[in-house]
């Protein structure tokens, strides 16, 4: 294919963004329709070529959402690759899509590409793309705030945590975890019951966690207390019925949490716990 065949080809295929599918295009004519990888290669960085001068940002972004999902072709076969594709996309975005003009589609291309930086922390370089991540999930939260988009505040602030959490394995752990539970917390103010039930309730599992991690670097008894306190109240909304797997996976955490407490002699009967937030 000629370079001056793309656009003729893209327009061809209008019907399949009107579908959704545009990125169905870009991925399987790039990973099964052409088996050459030179020729792929050359076909891709020439739609990229078209797409970057018609600043379409929706393409990109479409492009980049689907290289960051875990279970998309691209992903199974190289998630290297598929992440640092999504980054580039997710960039390609960020050109056109400003704070300025468009500034929740800003923040959330933001808080994608922090997705994309964290799972790709999985693979390598961790320290880096975590802080990346952290920078991308920041920066988000300039304009996702409270006030303009409550809920996307806190699952941002959930992302944040979350990279925290991973980055503490690495680096400066007791730092790095209090700093999660302070998103954890943050997004909790907005990831009501009310308003997110299991949002809410995933939060509060991230808080525990947090919490039984940071147990083993300092204050355990009363750091212990707040993570059984966390997954307690996960379990009032990950239940049975609404989340079996979830609900098993939490319950399992606060079993051997107070098993743990059990062996370090800490009565949970005798005590009037808060078990929310500690």
């Amino acid at each position: 294919m000629e370079r001056e065949e793309v656009p003729v080809v893209l327009a061809k295929l209008q019907f399949l963004r009107l579908a959704g599918n545009i990125v169905r295009f870009y991925e399987g004519i790039l990973l099964e329709a052409l088996p050459d990888l030179p020729e792929r290669d050359r076909l891709a960085q020439e739609i990229w070529t078209v797409l970057r001068a018609q600043e379409d940002a929706v393409a990109f972004k479409e492009i980049g959402d689907s290289w960051n999902e875990e279970y998309s072709p691209a992903y199974q076969r190289d998630p290297r690759g598929a992440l640092r594709q999504a980054i580039a996309a997710y960039d390609e975005v960020l050109r056109v899509w400003t704070p300025e003009e468009k500034p929740l589609e800003y923040a959330m291309t933001q808080n994608n590409l922090g997705t994309a930086y964290e799972r790709l922390a999985a693979h390598e370089d961790p320290v880096a793309n975590l802080k990346l991540a952290i920078g991308a999930y920041k920066e988000a939260l300039h304009f996702y705030t409270p006030q303009a988009a409550p809920l996307d505040y806190a699952m941002t602030q959930n992302n944040l945590g979350n990279a925290y959490s991973e980055l503490a394995a690495h680096e400066d752990p007791v730092a790095n975890l209090k700093l999660a539970i302070g998103a954890y917390k943050e997004a909790l103010h907005f990831y009501t019951p009310q308003a997110a039930p299991l949002d809410y309730a995933m939060t509060q599992n991230n808080l525990g966690n947090a919490y039984a991690r940071l147990a083993a670097h300092e204050d355990p008894v009363a750091n212990l207390k707040r993570a059984i306190g966390a997954y307690e109240e996960a379990l009032r909304f990950y239940t049975p019925e609404v989340a079996p797997l979830r609900h098993a996976e939490v319950k399992q955490s606060l079993q051997e949490l107070l098993q743990l407490a059990c062996r370090l002699g800490l009565s949970l009967e005798d005590e009037n716990l808060n078990f929310h937030t500690g």
